[in-house]
């Protein structure tokens, strides 16, 4: 029985390094924080060291970290608690996503808190690269010579450059709620 725990447990810890999802809980009646090991690869501490609600904190990159202790504070009062924020860490900056429940006693203080930290950099910097590839695109849409009219499959128009709106004789809002038909002689329909 006790391989089969080990076993399951060196496989929670793998799904956890997969995902790049650390685990913690803290005991605010205790002043106990404590990280499973992703946690500590995640903000690049060494595991085992000793961690505080302090030792988070000075992980957080200085830009955001009046917005986390803000969305923490929030979090104390009965507010949700999921905040994407960068850290430093000694190999550079990283992008980690946290969300928390938190338990709180009958008078309405907090007792309790368990949450999960992951690290979405390559999220992050995948949606970046996107938009400025989107950004990239549609310069060069806006300043082509030539007419552009980008349209689906049911041939309605999704995009029309400012040339495009010239040709036509047409406002873009117009043209955007046109068809391809709208435009073309009965012959080129087809």
């Amino acid at each position: 029985m006790m391989n089969a725990t080990k076993t399951r447990l060196s496989h929670q810890e793998r799904a956890q390094e997969i995902a790049k999802i650390g685990i913690w809980e803290l005991d605010i009646l205790a002043s106990e924080l404590t990280w499973t090991r992703q946690t500590y690869r995640n903000f690049g501490v060494p595991e085992g060291t000793p961690v505080s609600y302090e030792t988070f904190l000075d992980r957080i990159h200085p830009d955001d970290r009046e917005r986390v202790s803000k969305a923490w504070e929030a979090a104390l009062q009965g507010e949700s608690y999921d905040v994407v924020h960068r850290i430093e860490r000694e190999d550079g900056t990283r992008w980690i996503r946290e969300k928390a429940e938190l338990e709180f006693d009958a008078d309405g203080q907090c007792i309790f808190a368990v949450g999960f930290d992951q690290d979405v950099t390559q999220q992050i910097e995948a949606e970046r690269s996107l938009k400025k590839a989107e950004a990239d695109m549609r310069a060069i849409l806006e300043n082509a010579a030539d007419a552009i009219f980008v349209f689906d499959q049911e041939g309605r128009y999704q995009y029309v450059n400012d040339q495009a709106v010239a040709l036509s004789g047409f406002s873009e809002e117009e043209l955007l709620k046109m068809n391809i038909s709208d435009l073309s002689v009965r012959e080129d329909r087809e």
